[in-house]
């Protein structure tokens, strides 16, 4: 039944996606002034123009925080590009399996 909670389920997919399965709510994370400041940052380096936002001297502590939340989208990517495939997949064979026995 558990495993039905939409929370849990959410839980799950986070822990596939990262390798690191959550204690608390993930979200409240969001509240913080460092994690707001990294994604805020993670836009601006994306684009080439994270020097011009913060400054020539960007601090370690938000380069790192960077590449830890790039790492994190990356591996949520990755996972939702083979959940995709996985159900490609499955409705060609569904598709397929279909039209062999309409014949």
């Amino acid at each position: 039944m558990l495993e039905q909670d939409p929370g849990e389920s959410a839980l799950e997919y986070m822990r596939e996606a990262t390798g690191v399965r959550q204690t608390g709510c993930p979200w409240r994370a969001m509240r913080d002034p460092f994690v707001s400041s990294v994604i805020r940052a993670h836009r601006h380096w994306k684009l080439g123009q994270l020097e011009a936002r913060v400054g020539r001297r960007v601090p370690v502590a938000l380069i790192e925080g960077i590449e830890i939340y790039d790492a994190a989208l990356n591996a949520v990517q990755v996972t939702d590009s083979r959940e995709d495939r996985a159900e490609r997949q499955a409705e060609h064979e569904r598709m397929r399996r279909e039209i062999e026995s309409g014949r």
